[in-house]
């Protein structure tokens, strides 16, 4: 029989780190019908959102769960994963959904969700973490003595998908907001405004220029291209080239209208030495949307191949 709620949380502040993963497969928690998984929402122009069950053949994982299970379980695939991260995190979603008792105003709401992550989860800053890197997991951490002590990173992409995993419980009108090196959250209600989860507090309203440059998500596959955009990323620092060539070829499969997804190909393709290759994925990035860091990559891919001719070269004469 499956706990209830209380002897959830119970379980997590009295059993020892050792039993913790053992215990999650009788709890980690399913949502039917998750929110962020419906493809009925108007699509963004030029794009056609994939079936739920292509989206599933293609990353394996089910679907109908909250979105912070549906990135660690994609994270799974690729790195050693402590259950106990499943645990803390629907721990820490109770936490806030009962502090969130009795608030009607949308300001209220969100400042209450970021105090509830500062001050009872240890939601920190990046420059504090001794984690770095885009993986989910990274600032989630159970100490010792068998307490559950969250120290969860305060990176835009984790604390976006935690804002929205509160939001999905209450159906709240909260959309992720992508720019060129940066997310945030966009609430769409009566009165619409931007939210900025570093600092937990509201936008400042983006001039007509910086707005071309934003792109909002409507559908679960924009999220799962998010995901295994960074997890590319730590699969390049870790050394691992071919993996990381997997992921992002699914952030691009799953959401080809990124222009991130596109550089992030090309990234791990320049780190491959496919010069020519990582070249085309930039210029689909450029089609999408101009980049300086994705003219860059395209600039230094090309001296790489001008320094290969000039070395081929070299060979056919003597010294």
């Amino acid at each position: 029989m499956k706990p209830d709620n209380k002897e959830r949380r119970e379980f997590l502040w009295k059993t020892p780190l050792a039993v913790l993963g053992l215990a999650l497969g009788l709890n980690r928690c399913e949502k039917q019908n998750h929110p962020l998984t419906a493809t009925n929402i108007d699509p963004q122009e030029g794009y056609t959102p994939l079936k739920r069950k292509t989206l599933e053949a293609i990353t394996g994982i089910n679907l109908t769960q909250p979105i912070y299970h549906i990135a660690l379980d994609i994270e799974k695939q690729y790195f050693k994963v402590d259950e106990s991260c499943y645990l803390l995190l629907d721990w820490a979603l109770e936490n806030i959904d009962q502090n969130l008792q009795g608030l009607q105003e949308p300001i209220e709401i969100l400042e209450e969700i970021n105090w509830t992550l500062e001050e009872n989860l240890g939601y920190i800053t990046w420059n504090q973490c001794v984690f770095r890197g885009p993986r989910f997991s990274e600032g989630i951490k159970i100490v010792e003595d068998g307490r559950c002590k969250g120290k969860i990173t305060k990176d835009c992409k984790i604390g976006s998908l935690l804002y929205l995993s509160v939001a999905d419980n209450h159906d709240w009108p909260l959309t992720l907001v992508e720019e060129p090196s940066h997310v945030f959250l966009r609430w769409n209600g009566e009165k619409s405004f931007d939210w900025e989860t570093l600092d937990g507090k509201v936008k400042p309203q983006a001039n007509e220029s910086d707005a071309t440059l934003q792109r909002e998500y409507q559908n679960i596959e924009q999220y799962i291209s998010m995901i295994y955009m960074n997890l590319s990323y730590a699969l390049v620092d870790n050394y691992r080239p071919e993996d990381a060539l997997d992921s992002a070829k699914k952030s691009v499969i799953t959401d080809p209208k990124s222009s991130n997804a596109h550089h992030a190909h090309g990234y791990v393709l320049y780190k491959l030495k496919k010069y020519d290759e990582a070249i085309e994925a930039c210029d689909k990035a450029l089609e999408i949307q101009p980049s300086t860091k994705t003219i860059t990559l395209k600039e230094i891919c090309f001296n790489q191949m001008k320094d290969r001719v000039v070395e081929k070269a070299m060979t056919y004469f003597p010294k």
